[in-house]
């Protein structure tokens, strides 16, 4: 955990350094035409130190607000309740933001009182589904990202790298999680008809089991019947102690959302293949920037967009020294790949996928015990 802090540490010491009290003025010069005087993240109960997820969002802020001039600053609850949260939303306001970003459902709630208490706020909400906030007021907008691309790339990989018994566990029904796997399917199907290979896949969900213990249990049991890696998509303490059950099976795992190998560093071996990875900095910061330019109205409010790689570089797995352990799969392969995303030559969809029974043994929801 050390080493995590020290990293998350570096990555917010070169954001920690943002001058109060810019003017509006000075933003005009810059070519800015929706003057912004404060940019308030509102993080979940857990330190940010400790929280790469929202980390990235925080870099986001701090990447935008430098290359602006614009003041910056987080705010967070002490409890996990509406009321806390929103507290800390009035701290904002009162103190002078302008627009006010959070990352995920836990800030549901809090949003859909806070956007008809503070109508000339802006609120940005980072993978919270509009469903879950209610009717989007024109100040709210939510930005969501097309997992099932990343997931796609991710499972395409394992079977090119020939893996042929795998597993996706999430960790419940909700689109932040199960598009990953809708893609996973996709990506390994797909993989599995271009080698003719026979593969054996489970899909499941955390939440069809009674308890975390449970699921755990059924994850441990996949790995002991053979099951060679899993895309596990849940949170990190999940995802961690799934990761040990990878080691101890010998087995391998793939991550979502960020670069998870950090919470395989302290084991025999890192047991993360890869992490289905999506570009919140990158979206977070391309976000404030068209509310910079005055893209409110016309893009912004009451919407939602879903940036993918149509979009930009928004989805990818890890290609560092280091992070890269795929050896059939290349990293040629992988840029041929997100190539083919990109252009739209291949296409995901954020439902599961009909597969080729001859090819691939898939054991759905409710069946995978």
């Amino acid at each position: 955990m050390a080493n995590i802090k020290k990293i998350i540490a570096g990555l917010l010491c070169a954001a920690a350094l943002c001058s109060a009290g810019c003017k509006e003025n000075e933003n005009l010069q810059n070519g800015i035409q929706e003057p912004i005087s404060k940019i308030a993240l509102i993080t979940d109960v857990i330190e940010l130190e400790e929280d790469f997820h929202t980390a990235a969002v925080w870099q986001g802020i701090t990447t935008c607000g430098d290359a602006n001039n614009i003041e910056y600053a987080r705010y967070r609850p002490e409890q996990a309740t509406v009321d806390a949260i929103c507290a800390q939303f009035d701290s904002a306001v009162a103190e002078g933001a302008k627009v006010i970003v959070c990352k995920g459902t836990l800030f549901s709630g809090a949003l859909a009182k806070m956007q008809e208490k503070y109508p000339d706020i802006k609120f940005i909400a980072i993978d919270v589904p509009e469903a879950s906030i209610g009717q989007l007021a024109e100040n709210t907008h939510c930005v969501l990202f097309r997992q099932e691309q990343a997931g796609y790339m991710a499972g395409y990989a394992a079977v090119k790298d020939g893996f042929t018994k795998l597993g996706f566990l999430g960790e419940f029904e909700a689109e932040n999680y199960s598009n990953y796997g809708y893609g996973f399917v996709q990506g390994a199907s797909d993989a599995a008809a271009q080698t003719n290979t026979h593969i054996d896949l489970t899909f499941s969900y955390a939440s069809d089991y009674s308890s975390t213990e449970d699921a755990l249990a059924q994850l441990d049991a996949w790995y002991a019947a053979g099951t060679e890696i899993v895309m596990v998509s849940a949170n990190d303490s999940f995802v961690k102690s799934a990761a040990e059950l990878a080691v101890k099976n010998f087995r391998y795992i793939i991550g979502t959302n960020i670069d998870q190998s950090y919470l395989g560093s302290n084991f025999d071996y890192n047991p993360f293949m890869t992490s289905a990875m999506k570009g919140i900095t990158e979206a977070v910061d391309a976000t404030l920037e068209m509310v910079l330019a005055g893209n409110w109205k016309s893009h912004l409010g009451g919407q939602t967009i879903r940036f993918g790689l149509q979009n930009g570089n928004y989805l990818y797995l890890p290609e560092s020294e280091g992070l890269w352990l795929f050896e059939a799969f290349t990293l040629e392969d992988y840029t041929n790949l997100k190539g083919n995303l990109s252009s739209g030559s291949i296409t995901v969809n954020n439902t599961m996928p009909k597969v080729d029974q001859e090819l691939i043994n898939i054991l759905l929801p409710n069946e995978a015990e």
